[in-house]
């Protein structure tokens, strides 16, 4: 029965194009740590993409959308000097003015509000340029002018390697980095790159994955000790995790918000993804990639069907997941089906991120290398847009409960129904 089980999964799933490879020129280097792929980032406009090559480099490249290609002729090529560990691209820049009405129509000033209002001329204009961030293995971070692959700024505090970083999706150019030295810490680009707060994670756990909210209101933060914590991003509420999540049995390495904001998604080494009502602290659906599941005492050692990496792509429809059992998967979470629409099988992923065109999910292996695979995609039905945009706009997760409006809607809203 196990075996048919399994045999019938694969049966149902659709396979993706492979549109375009990008080689490593260090795929050939005897330490495979060196040149394994770790990080891949998408600017949010979707027009550069960054991957760390390996052997202490990043290639940045413009991304041409009508092709779905990289234009090679505009890379640059940055030396690290150092291992790569994470990759994040800020907000592209905006003239004053659009910032303003951009913030005022969206009601975006926690962050903004935070050590941004100073009368001192900065020294680096950072919203004059798209930023890419580097964590490296020493605990550093290297800030580089995307346009020009000129190196702007370094950021010292971490004292191990900065596993993650993620730039406010506002444009307040606050930057959040996590470490394997147990904490969390928010930069301000907008006063020259100062530290403003740390965060200490509970028992000094190591942390893999950061992320904020599509608001920046609240950030989650994943790692060892099977940890996933939401904070509050207001310099007056950052103190303790307003909430843990409980349900995974091993090591948390990824982590990424839906784009209204309403799901966090979190991928273990206990070979699932956890869909979560990360307010509540409820989970919604977890997606296995090992059938029949594993039992605990399985699920929390070593075994080879550990999932590396979980992103939603930009409607909040489809998340994809790398899995050490050799497939990348693509879940339609419209859908009540337990199996992934798509499969592609590729050995040695590591992380996946989506294109912001939604058609299109980068992977990262462990030789390198970046394959780009065209998806298979259908727009989503106004309905599901309409819950997208009020959630986005909802001030706090839990006003649902305060709307004037049938039952069915605060369920459908709070995604108890799909």
């Amino acid at each position: 029965m196990e075996t048919d089980s399994v045999v019938f999964f694969f049966c149902l799933s659709v396979q993706a194009h492979l549109t375009y490879e990008l080689k490593s020129p260090h795929r050939n280097a005897r330490n495979a740590n060196k040149i394994a792929t770790r990080a891949i980032a998408w600017s949010p406009d979707g027009k550069y993409f960054a991957w760390s090559c390996g052997n202490g480099y990043v290639v940045l490249c413009p991304w041409d959308a009508q092709l779905n290609k990289i234009s090679l002729e505009s890379k640059h090529t940055i030396d690290c000097g150092e291992h790569v560990c994470s990759l994040a691209f800020s907000t592209a820049p905006k003239p004053k003015k659009l910032q303003q009405d951009y913030h005022l129509c969206n009601g975006d000033t926690t962050i903004l509000d935070d050590g941004s209002n100073h009368d001192r001329p900065c020294l680096i204009p950072f919203d004059k340029c798209l930023v890419l961030a580097v964590g490296v293995s020493s605990g550093r971070i290297q800030l580089w002018n995307a346009y020009s692959g000129h190196l702007l700024l370094y950021l010292h505090d971490h004292t191990k390697q900065v596993s993650c970083l993620d730039f406010a999706p506002n444009s307040s150019l606050m930057l959040l980095s996590g470490s394997h030295d147990g904490t969390l810490k928010f930069w301000d680009l907008h006063d020259d790159g100062n530290m403003t707060h740390t965060l200490q994670m509970p028992m000094h756990s190591a942390v893999y994955c950061c992320k904020f909210s599509p608001q920046a209101n609240y950030l989650a933060a994943t790692g060892i000790n099977r940890l996933v914590v939401i904070c509050e991003t207001s310099k007056s509420k950052r103190s303790d995790p307003v909430r843990k999540l409980y349900g995974h049995q091993n090591v948390v390495v990824s982590c990424d918000f839906s784009p209204d904001g309403a799901l966090l998604a979190t991928a273990s080494y206990d070979t699932r993804v956890i869909i979560w009502n990360w307010y509540k602290g409820v989970c919604l659906r977890q997606l296995g990639h090992l059938f029949p599941a594993p039992r605990p005492i399985f699920a929390g050692g070593a075994n080879e069907y550990h999932v590396r990496s979980v992103a939603f792509c930009d409607f909040g429809t489809n998340i994809s997941t790398v899995a050490d059992d050799g497939y990348v998967r693509v879940w339609n979470l419209l859908s009540l089906s337990k199996n992934p629409e798509v499969i592609v099988h590729l050995k040695n992923a590591l992380c996946c991120s989506f294109c912001p065109n939604n058609s299109l999910v980068a992977v990262g292996t462990q030789t390198g290398d970046v394959c780009f695979y065209t998806i298979p995609y259908q727009p989503p039905k106004l309905q599901h847009l309409c819950r997208r945009v009020l959630r986005f706009h909802l001030s706090q997760p839990d006003s649902i409960s305060r709307l004037d409006i049938p039952a069915f809607l605060k369920k459908y809203l709070s995604y108890k129904v799909w």
